[in-house]
C-alpha cells in the first residue's frame, strides 16, 4: 500500500497551551509545519504579530477558545487580535510537539 500524502496532510495532533493558568487546547497539522515555514516564522520580530498570525493560521486545525460562551473560529483576523504572547505560546507548543529536542524547556539528560 502506498503512502497517502493527502491523509498525511490532514492528520492533526493536540497540544495544550497554558496562558495565565488557563489551558488552551489546540489541534494542529504537523504536515503543514514545513522547514520553510519555520524559517519564515523564526525571522519575525516581536512586533510582527500580523505576519506570525498569517504563518500560524494554516497550522491550526481547531481549538477550544471561546468568547462570551461561543466558540471562536480560527482565522488570521482572530489571531491578529490575540497578541504576540499567546501566538508565540501556541507556536512554541507546536515546535515542542513536532521536535521535542528543540524545546528550550525540555530537560536535558
Amino acid at each position: 500500500m502506498a503512502f497517502d500524502l493527502g491523509k498525511y496532510r490532514e492528520k492533526t495532533r493536540p497540544v495544550e497551551v497554558q496562558m495565565d493558568g488557563d489551558p488552551l487546547h489546540v489541534s494542529y497539522k504537523p504536515a503543514a509545519f514545513t522547514p520553510n515555514l519555520r524559517k519564515e516564522i523564526e525571522k519575525l520580530g516581536e512586533d510582527d504579530v500580523d505576519a506570525l498570525a498569517k504563518y500560524l493560521c494554516p497550522l491550526l486545525a481547531d481549538w477550544d477558545a471561546t468568547e462570551g460562551g461561543k466558540k471562536v473560529e480560527i482565522s488570521v483576523e482572530v489571531l491578529n487580535g490575540l497578541g504576540y504572547q499567546l501566538l508565540n505560546a501556541i507556536f512554541s507548543a507546536i515546535v515542542a510537539a513536532v521536535n521535542p529536542a528543540a524545546d528550550p524547556n525540555a530537560k536535558k539528560g
